[in-house]
């Protein structure tokens, strides 16, 4: 009779366990597949830009502006539009498999165990990842959010195995793959750098002095001398160290303008890190580099998250990629002592077990909420771009505040009048009135603004206020509303009288 070896018995745990969490995964994708983020469509933008006329812009005349801040995603997805594959299609599935690709190495490490118990952990962990809601939507939503998450859990894994295991010939090995890995993430989101540099000091102080010039050597040519060579381009492109959302976000009056989405993220994942925090407990010996240089990135990414301003951080965008640093536990479950693998095992199982139960109890209300914001879309700001694509061109104007749907279905040039990619309103300190007036002198021929009331002038921005009375002035007429099935939230159209070409192709 065949029987199954010990060694392949924890690896059947583990996927049988982690199956549950897959089924999940793919069950809220699915269901999540039309949910696409208006922000997506601004790094499309620019990729069609690259992929059709050779270069990443916003407009294709005028200034040159950066309103995308992931170099390497932007590329990904003109590539895809070069292949002519969906764009859309693309984008998902590149988040998608960046998920798996997670869950892969999890797997991998379930592989090389001999212990059932830390099979049950490792799954554990995976699925703390599968049956969070936010995974699947920042898989789907069109961003490179899953995509930044996997290259930081690689990079996190390297750190590792540079601090903790490697013996003297394949941490040289690792040395240059954390090199090259730091490139790729810091290509994929800039604060993507704070993790190397930090990552990096621990390494430095972690390794023998011999490996410490080696290290100094593969980050100067794998990561120093790119980088360098990459911000000297893009600053003699765009004109900016910066993309211009950073400039946005921080120019804000409110000292903590992100506190409540911080304390929001600690409550929504305080009982996955405490799993992560008994398993990093529970292993040894303690491996003071590594915890140190995941601590302090942590705490300084936090407070980051604090200073800025969380405009569209929907399902915890720019904090939910942390999440790789509890994830990172898993590369120490192999070093529980055997007295407390077991009960780490049950504390794990049942902590995942409870986050499991709340996630799929809020599923329906992160369901609900995602078809809105979609359906909305599709009836107020896609049928919009695409009437303006049958009466404009690249030459005709729109200013606007929801620039990535609008601007990328009609083909007009835009003025973003929040200034995600606008140059002059991103780094200039306007007060409303000067805003108002920059926007008008740019002689937009349609004008669309964000209200909470269909009848009444209550817009969502106090500027947008100052914008309308301008545009009333310059003899611009409020023509259209459309309202997101939400309620609260309509977009205003305003043109000017006698432009019957844009009247006549507007929808009702």
């Amino acid at each position: 009779m065949n029987q199954v070896s010990l060694s392949k018995k924890p690896f059947m745990v583990f996927s049988i366990i982690s199956l549950i969490g897959l089924i999940y995964f793919f069950w809220t994708v699915a269901s999540d597949w039309n949910f696409t983020v208006d922000d997506a469509y601004i790094v499309i933008h620019y990729s069609r830009n690259l992929a059709e006329y050779g270069y990443p812009a916003w407009n294709l005349a005028g200034q040159h502006t950066e309103g995308y801040t992931s170099f390497l995603g932007m590329i990904l997805m003109a590539l895809g539009i070069f292949l002519h594959i969906p764009v859309l299609i693309w984008d998902k599935s590149i988040g998608i498999l960046s998920v798996l690709g997670i869950v892969s190495i999890l797997a991998y490490l379930a592989y090389r165990e001999t212990s059932i118990a830390a099979a049950i952990i490792l799954a554990g962990l995976a699925n703390f990842l599968l049956f969070n809601n936010n995974t699947a939507v920042h898989a789907t939503a069109g961003l490179e959010t899953a995509m930044y998450t996997l290259f930081l859990f690689v990079l996190g894994s390297i750190f590792y195995r540079i601090c903790c295991e490697g013996e003297a010939d394949k941490r040289r090995k690792y040395l240059t793959a954390f090199s090259l890995m730091a490139l790729l993430t810091g290509l994929c989101r800039p604060e993507g750098n704070l993790f190397v540099v930090i990552f990096a000091v621990a390494i430095f102080f972690a390794v023998p002095k011999a490996q410490k010039w080696q290290f100094f050597n593969r980050m100067l040519l794998c990561y120093v001398l790119p980088g360098m060579v990459y911000f000297a381009w893009r600053y003699w492109y765009y004109g900016q160290l910066l993309p211009l959302p950073f400039y946005v976000k921080v120019n804000t009056a409110e000292s903590f303008p992100g506190l409540h989405e911080v304390l929001s993220y600690i409550r929504d994942y305080a009982l996955f890190y405490l799993a992560a925090a008994l398993v990093y407990w529970a292993a040894v010996p303690k491996k003071k580099a590594f915890l140190a240089g995941i601590s302090i990135a942590l705490i300084i990414e936090l407070i980051l998250a604090i200073k800025t301003h969380p405009m569209m951080d929907y399902d915890h965008r720019y904090t939910y990629p942390l999440i790789i640093l509890g994830l990172l536990s898993a590369f120490s479950v192999r070093t529980i002592n055997i007295d407390r693998k077991k009960t780490v095992c049950i504390a794990v199982a049942i902590l995942a077990l409870v986050f499991g139960f709340h996630t799929y109890k809020m599923r329906h209300a992160v369901l609900q909420w995602n078809n809105t914001y979609n359906s909305s879309i599709n009836s107020a700001h896609i049928r919009l771009g695409k009437a303006l694509a049958a009466c404009g061109d690249s030459s005709s104007i729109i200013a606007l505040n929801d620039a990535g749907v609008i601007p990328y279905f009609s083909h007009w040039s835009s003025i973003d009048i929040l200034g995600l990619n606008n140059k002059v309103i991103a780094t200039s300190r306007f007060s409303d009135s000067e805003r108002a007036q920059y926007v008008i002198s740019q002689h937009p021929r349609v004008i669309v603004l964000m209200a909470s009331s269909a009848v009444q002038a209550n817009f969502y921005e106090t500027w947008e206020l100052k914008i309308y009375q301008a545009a009333l002035q310059e003899g611009m007429v409020h023509v259209r509303t459309y309202p997101y099935p939400s309620g609260n939230y309509y977009l205003w159209v305003m043109v000017y009288p006698n432009d019957k070409t844009i009247l006549n192709c507007l929808p009702a």
